[in-house]
């Protein structure tokens, strides 16, 4: 070994550690950290898959204890926190069978528009099972050709 070369010890590298967590560290922010700084910790902390969020259950994203965070489907999450029951009592292009259309998969009556078919027709999303469906009239596909034909005899 050269002179003057210390090697750390594993105790030694766990006593400086520990000597700069928390409140020791200078860049330690205590209570001042933002919302959106814990939100960041969580998605570092617990991975979700595509499609998953995280939930806190406290309602405290700077909370990021393992038994305050859940994985759940962004619906459950919408549920969870109360923002489905806001979404369908204020959101203006939602339709209560006002037209009287009904979700071919699930029955329900709750759905909004959600854009337009190759063939121009208007799509619907049902809100209770996630389905995408036409009015039962758009399933039609029109006649080939409207015009009559023309007979030979006549010209």
């Amino acid at each position: 070994m050269p002179k003057g070369v210390y090697i750390r010890t594993k105790e030694h590298n766990e006593r400086i550690r520990l000597s700069k967590l928390g409140a020791l560290n200078p860049m330690w922010k205590g209570d001042k950290a933002s919302d959106h700084a814990g939100r960041c910790r969580a998605s570092r902390r617990f991975p979700a898959p595509k499609g998953y969020e995280r939930h806190h259950l406290d309602g405290n994203p700077r909370n990021n204890h393992p038994t305050n965070v859940l994985i759940v489907t962004r619906k459950e999450h919408m549920i969870e926190d109360g923002r489905m029951e806001k979404m369908l009592k204020y959101n203006s292009s939602l339709k209560e069978n006002i037209e009287g259309l009904i979700c071919p998969r699930c029955g329900s009556n709750k759905y909004h528009r959600k854009g337009w078919n190759s063939r121009a027709k208007q799509k619907y999303y049902c809100l209770c099972c996630d389905h995408i469906f036409l009015r039962p009239e758009d399933y039609k596909f029109p006649r080939t050709s409207t015009r009559p034909l023309i007979n030979s005899q006549n010209l």
